[in-house]
């Protein structure tokens, strides 16, 4: 479960440009798998340890493996 805190409304849009601007982020977000890898590294963050985030792992990397799926599905049709 997620815990979110109120930011400073000049932070969050700082943050939401930063996110934008990296590739990363936005090759992640045409997924739809964009808030399951903030779950990982909202867990990541708070435990200091990847092994504690295990099912959020899991879950965006089945997320990333349907999408993978997916798109080779529409490749081959295509």
């Amino acid at each position: 479960m997620s815990n979110h805190f109120k930011k400073d409304p000049a932070i969050e849009r700082k943050e939401a440009e930063e996110e934008e601007d990296d590739p990363v982020t936005l090759a992640i977000k045409r997924t739809g798998c964009l808030q399951l890898h903030f779950d990982v590294q909202e867990c990541i963050f708070e435990t200091k340890d990847w092994r504690a985030c295990k099912q959020q792992v899991a879950s965006f990397k089945k997320c990333m493996t349907d999408y993978q799926n997916r798109s080779q599905k529409l490749e081959n049709q295509q």
